[in-house]
């Protein structure tokens, strides 16, 4: 269940959060993990999980498939609450 802390800011109750990074990310912060993926704006939301980035603190970090797979599904489920339409795309945005 999530609760929308502003309109581009939402908590999830198992305590992450999920947020627009402005127009061209959406971002995923679950303690001192910040995840970021690139977004193309359109009628339908084009997700790229293949540019997704994740930092630990000062670290960036190179994500295993498993943990790519859990933020994504976790960022669709906030997507979801907003009702916006997605589509994952592969590659990078144009």
């Amino acid at each position: 269940m999530f609760t929308k802390l502003t309109p581009q800011r939402i908590r999830h109750d198992s305590g992450y959060v999920v947020q627009s990074g402005g127009r061209f990310s959406f971002q995923y912060l679950d303690g001192d993990l910040v995840a970021e993926i690139p977004i193309d704006r359109a009628q339908i939301t084009g997700l790229y999980p293949d540019s997704m980035t994740i930092r630990k603190g000062s670290n960036s970090e190179v994500p295993t498939e498993q943990v790519r797979e859990h933020i994504l599904n976790r960022i669709i489920e906030g997507l979801k609450f907003w009702n916006i339409e997605y589509e994952i795309c592969k590659g990078s945005p144009p």
